[in-house]
């Protein structure tokens, strides 16, 4: 699965019980044992090439080094997922302008997939300029969000 890869290994962060058993997940555990002010964790994405700042996972709260302004929470609509609805995204380029209402969106740090309604993800590959892949698979070059 690694081969070829950048990265050490991976960490899963969802919910506890929702995988093969009913074993705590490591943030979880982390909570339990008290080593963690909240049970809170937080990304930075390094969106550039380069290694002037990396990456960080921050457990147990949030750097403010890597961001300014105030967070917007968001209800989950699943108890055991990252999953939240959303009242809008909008996208305009020079492609041109993308708009949907309402709809269920998941945070999954460990892909770059945008999964979706064939409709609606169709009209993003095209305003993003994607480009067909293998399968039905499209990639958007050097994108920055």
């Amino acid at each position: 699965m690694f081969v070829g890869s950048m990265n050490d290994g991976m960490l899963g962060l969802g919910f506890s019980g929702i995988d093969a058993g009913e074993e705590l997940t490591v943030l979880d555990n982390m909570v339990s044992q008290g080593l963690l002010p909240a049970p809170v964790f937080s990304f930075y994405f390094n969106r550039y090439n380069s290694r002037d700042r990396d990456s960080v996972l921050t457990l147990g709260g949030t750097n403010p080094d890597y961001y300014t302004g105030d967070f917007t929470f968001a209800n989950l609509s699943m108890p055991d997922h990252w999953q939240f609805e959303i009242d809008r995204i909008q996208l305009a380029n020079d492609l041109g302008t993308a708009s949907f209402y309402t709809c269920q969106a998941e945070i999954n740090t460990g892909s770059s997939l945008i999964v979706g309604p064939s409709y609606q993800v169709g009209v993003l590959n095209k305003r993003l300029g994607a480009k067909p892949m293998k399968g039905d698979l499209k990639m958007v070059s050097s994108y920055n969000f």
